[in-house]
């Protein structure tokens, strides 16, 4: 297997050549060659005296591996018998050879011990500094970057990340999701899928639009430290049945399978019927979520509530607002503030929801869209108006609200 030679164990390192020494031995200053002899003959190690000669010879400096070969050759000049063995003693061989041998070992010696430095990759870098650098980037990049490795997938989602606005929505030919300001957009292409996030484009073959960005939506509602102020959750009005269809039970599927349940404060939805709330609502961290608005397509008609009352989420939060919705008065009386329609509701509920909503401590106020069926002149009489100690009641022409003061 080829290696690069910076990978390359000393072992593996060849010796080097002879030109390479004897580049060491052209001609030298007289005073730094003075200098050299002296320190043989006194005795000093190479070392000290390179560092000696840097201090005294501040304008003549010179590298180390040729001040090492000078040494060394005047070390032998200086000493006929050094290194040799009993037999090298009674050879008469030429004196060059034994001095090249020598520097040739001190040359691999140092090179040895000062190899290139290997290039530096990502992960070479303090965990402190990848942190630093994956704030930088933009949602489609952290994405990526999330299945590059476990190591880089876990810096990536163990941070503590604040969002004021999350959307997620679908329609026919596209979905989009969006993070505060930065918009992350999946268009059906050509034998394909086009993501574009800014100025950016990456094109993704044979996947459908909004399997994809309800795959980074899940990933990022799983994110351990993540908060959103708001989830904008949107099934376009628009959308073909059959599309509707496959992507509610999609969702439902892939939001079942979230390691944990997402820290959102706010939820907005815009959906045609129970199923598509029930898809994203149980998944919410219950406490967490303090405001539920549902907005409705079709106005006219309403929803049914009946799974949705019985979640922990819905009688955990304190603000309700929400278009036409069938469940009794008794599912509100927890509320702080509410804003709903309510289809089918009569004279005594409203009087019901009233007595509860006045001797709750939590509650500042409650608007109720009435339809036709409750006469508004025979609920005065009953309910009365006005102010009761500190307690205001209001009339509309479809509607009442209560309020404290």
């Amino acid at each position: 297997m080829f290696r690069s030679p910076m990978f390359r164990s000393p072992a593996m390192r060849r010796s080097p050549p002879k030109k390479k020494i004897e580049q060491h031995f052209e001609k030298l200053d007289p005073d730094v060659l003075d200098f050299i002899q002296e320190q043989v003959r006194l005795g000093i190690s190479t070392n000290d005296a390179y560092e000696k000669f840097c201090r005294v010879h501040t304008d003549k400096i010179i590298k180390y591996t040729v001040f090492n070969c000078w040494y060394y050759r005047q070390l032998v000049a200086s000493q006929p018998d050094l290194d040799q063995s009993e037999t090298d003693k009674n050879d008469s061989g030429d004196r060059e050879i034994k001095t090249e041998l020598i520097v040739k070992s001190e040359l691999e010696s140092y090179e040895t011990q000062n190899l290139e430095p290997e290039m530096k990759q990502l992960m070479d870098m303090p965990n402190e500094i990848i942190v630093k650098m994956i704030a930088e980037l933009d949602w489609e990049d952290r994405f990526t970057l999330q299945k590059v490795c476990r190591t880089l997938r876990s810096l990536v989602t163990n941070q503590p990340i604040r969002l004021s606005k999350l959307f997620f929505q679908v329609f026919e030919t596209h979905a989009k999701l969006k993070f505060n300001n930065q918009s992350v957009d999946y268009h059906e292409a050509f034998n394909g899928l086009l993501v574009v996030s800014g100025n950016k484009y990456k094109h993704l073959e044979r996947i459908d639009d909004w399997r994809v960005a309800l795959n980074d939506l899940i990933v990022t509602l799983q994110l351990p430290k993540l908060v959103v102020k708001k989830l904008f959750f949107e099934f376009n009005f628009f959308l073909s049945r059959s599309k509707r269809e496959r992507v509610v039970e999609t969702t439902g599927a892939a939001t079942k399978l979230l390691s944990r349940r997402a820290h959102v404060r706010y939820l907005s939805v815009l959906i045609q019927n129970q199923e598509e709330i029930l898809t994203i609502l149980p998944y919410l961290e219950p406490g967490v979520l303090e405001s539920i608005e549902i907005r409705h397509f079709d106005k006219d008609n309403y929803i049914d509530f009946d799974q949705i009352v019985e979640l922990d989420q819905w009688k955990q939060a304190r603000n309700l607002w929400a278009d036409s919705i069938d469940c009794h008065v008794s599912h509100l009386k927890h509320f702080s503030k509410i804003q709903v329609t309510l289809p089918f509701v009569t004279v005594q509920d409203i009087i019901e929801l009233k007595d509860a909503l006045s001797t709750s401590d939590r509650f500042k106020s409650c608007r109720l869209s009435l339809f036709p069926t409750v006469d508004i002149e025979k609920l005065q009489l009953e309910m009365g108006q006005g102010t009761q100690k500190d307690f205001v009641i209001e009339y509309g022409v479809s509607h009442v609200s209560f309020r404290k003061i």
